[in-house]
């Protein structure tokens, strides 16, 4: 009896997580936008209406779990989209380990709301491939523009996925121009060109 109710518990939350990944890979806004004046319940919610409309199984999960565990939250939403980026990263991880190695490349842009972001990428051949490949690990605010700062944002990304920097051959820098001769890199060799 219990170990069907956990699995229809990961039935429910695999829909949940299916109806996100979906939005998420296809760029699509979960939640409604008061920027036109209208309010909208968003894609989420019609979606995870529509699946559930069209699953028995699902309707049936649904109407047993209690209101307050349907996981559909803004919260737990946003939860979800942050474990399918460690998922995705840690994949892009993995990959370029088995790389003889590594660029960096880092790119600002400010946001709406005017805060800085900072992307950070990593361009490296796969071991069973014969041409490079890009792939975004990082986005992350930055609370300044400082040299020092995208550096400690840039090297404390590197640390947390533990690429060797050993492995680092190139870094490069598209409007960062305070990166420019800045060489402050804690424990990394110096031998890569700024």
């Amino acid at each position: 009896m219990l170990h069907d109710q956990i699995e229809r518990n990961r039935f429910y939350v695999r829909s949940v997580v299916e109806v996100i990944q979906f939005l998420v890979v296809n760029e699509l806004p979960l939640r409604g936008s008061s920027e036109t004046g209208q309010t909208s319940t968003g894609l989420f919610q019609h979606l995870y209406e529509y699946s559930v409309a069209k699953d028995n199984k699902l309707q049936n999960v649904l109407s047993s779990i209690p209101g307050n565990a349907k996981y559909t939250s803004p919260d737990i939403q946003n939860e979800i989209i942050s474990a399918l980026a460690d998922f995705c990263v840690n994949a892009i991880i993995t990959e370029a380990k088995t790389s003889q190695c590594y660029a960096v490349l880092a790119d600002e842009t400010r946001d709406r709301q005017g805060v800085e972001d900072l992307a950070i990428g990593i361009r490296f051949v796969p071991a069973d491939a014969t041409q490079a490949v890009e792939r975004c690990i990082a986005i992350l605010a930055l609370p300044d523009q400082s040299a020092a700062t995208i550096t400690d944002a840039i090297i404390s990304t590197l640390d947390k996925v533990e690429l060797d920097n050993r492995r680092l051959i190139a870094q490069g820098y598209d409007g960062a121009s305070v990166m420019s001769g800045h060489v402050r890199i804690k424990g990394w060799s110096s031998s890569s060109s700024v």
